[in-house]
């Protein structure tokens, strides 16, 4: 089925560029340009897979359509493209858009991101979709979550610290790397390290973000069958020992796809509830794979569901590829330790499990996992 692209804006001339610039694409996606108000009605009856709009419009408040997009659509991948959006209002649009775009904006930009969502809606079935895709933040443990809040308001604070405090929960850092990564806030390159990320929005905005929005939300640090302060020290040990056993010029991106390579666990138990932790227990209990009951029982693992949260979020294609392959490193080609290969055999060897050892004999790796895995065994 083709994919159905929604663009809503309420300056004609913007939707004829839009038609004009998306022409050659016509066979290919069913696309509808419309103003505000009548958009309004649209989404209440038709189903669309991206939506694109324009918070700023004349006869409707944009915020308050996106917000009921986000209800009656939640499978669609909602992407904010506005020229004229202030840093306040695109804090109001960051709970309910999943991407943000300013306008000009080029081409190629925009289809690319057609095409990202796409390429994502292969990952899972449209019943998963419209379930994972009403997913707005992940859970931050409650500790964790007053220690940042706290620290966000004490005067003397340094960044580097509030850094450190992101960098130890896989929720905020991929919040924070989804802001960081988007047109609102400037972005000259893709960010793939929470401290560059961090760096880069500065103390006064996370404030903002943080305080006056909620951009987390912390939960209790149990979900059904799981500890998200064991899930968060889980994250950061094998993104420690990721960055450690990546090339150079990959490190920043093993690290950070190892902090959230288990996202998608976080997303089903939020999802799924106790259906999730019998999964679990059962896996543990009978020595079963977790992904093989997950794809039985829920049709889709984790590592699917937080490469397509990922995806769907904007987060860079290194880091979503590390968390959707890391435990199946041979789907894609490698010719060096990249993110994809450092999170596998990182995770294998921090949770004591077999590494894949083809992989491992087609990068000469026999001795440096040998070695790996004593220095792992030292340190704990």
């Amino acid at each position: 089925m083709s994919l159905r692209v929604l663009f809503i804006n309420d300056d004609e001339s913007v939707l004829a560029g839009l038609r004009a610039s998306l022409r050659r694409h016509r066979r290919r996606w069913v696309m509808h340009f419309l103003g505000g108000l009548e958009a309004e009605q649209r989404v209440e009856v038709d189903q669309y897979d991206v939506v694109v709009v324009d918070v700023v419009l004349r006869e409707r408040d944009g915020l308050s359509l996106l917000k009921r997009i986000a209800e009656v659509q939640p499978g669609a991948v909602r992407v904010v493209l506005s020229g004229n959006v202030d840093p306040q209002g695109a804090m109001r649009a960051i709970p309910f858009a999943h991407q943000y775009l300013s306008m000009p904006c080029e081409p190629m930009e925009l289809i690319g991101r057609i095409e990202r969502s796409e390429s994502l809606r292969s990952l899972l079935s449209e019943e998963r979709i419209q379930v994972l895709g009403a997913m707005r933040d992940l859970p931050t443990p409650s500790r964790l979550y007053w220690q940042l809040r706290d620290a966000l308001l004490d005067p003397d604070i340094e960044i580097s610290e509030v850094a450190e405090l992101v960098e130890r929960d896989p929720a905020m850092s991929a919040k924070i790397l989804q802001l960081v990564n988007s047109a609102f806030f400037s972005r000259v390159r893709r960010i793939t390290n929470v401290r560059d990320a961090v760096s880069f929005l500065g103390l006064s905005l996370l404030q903002g973000l943080v305080l006056q929005i909620g951009l987390f939300g912390a939960m209790e640090d149990r979900l059904s069958g799981m500890s998200l302060e064991e899930a968060s020290q889980h994250g950061l040990t094998v993104a420690t020992a990721a960055r450690r056993i990546a090339d150079r010029d990959c490190a920043d991106a093993a690290f950070t796809s190892g902090l959230l390579h288990d996202v998608g666990k976080l997303l089903l138990a939020v999802q799924f509830g106790a259906r999730y932790a019998e999964i679990m227990a059962t896996a543990r209990r009978c020595g079963e794979s977790l992904m093989a009951l997950e794809q039985s029982r829920l049709g889709v693992t984790h590592p699917e569901a937080g490469a397509y949260l990922l995806g769907v979020w904007g987060l860079p294609d290194v880091v979503v590829e590390g968390v959707a392959w890391h435990h199946e490193p041979r789907r894609i080609p490698h010719t060096q330790v990249d993110a994809v290969v450092a999170v596998h055999l990182a995770d294998a060897i921090v949770a004591v499990q077999p590494v894949d050892e083809r992989l491992v004999l087609e990068l000469g790796l026999e001795r440096s996992v040998k070695k790996w895995r004593g220095q792992f065994e030292e340190a704990a």
